[in-house]
């Protein structure tokens, strides 16, 4: 059960250029964002790069976020607010 759960939560959060060179493009599937929501980039140590807070977007809304100044490696973008936590992998080339 708990793979199929972290499937449904992942699809909510797609990314949209993968791999990315300087800009990760993300897509919100649903309505997944509130008032409170903060989207954060982490490495594979789970260690924070970047962090912002973002507002409340349309229905298949995109998000554009500069990540030029990150090296070369894997990646994990997550979002999180009270209405849980989306995670989606990514390679930065």
């Amino acid at each position: 059960a708990d793979k199929i759960h972290k499937h449904i939560v992942a699809a909510k959060l797609f990314i949209l250029n993968n791999p990315i060179t300087e800009e990760l493009i993300i897509r919100f599937k649903d309505e997944v964002l509130d008032e409170d929501s903060h989207l954060q980039i982490l490495d594979m140590n789970a260690n924070i790069l970047h962090t912002e807070k973002i507002r409340a977007i349309d229905f298949n809304s995109e998000l554009k976020v500069d990540l030029s100044f990150i090296s070369s490696g894997h990646y994990i973008v997550c979002l999180r607010n009270s209405k849980g936590s989306y995670h989606n992998k990514f390679i930065k080339l």
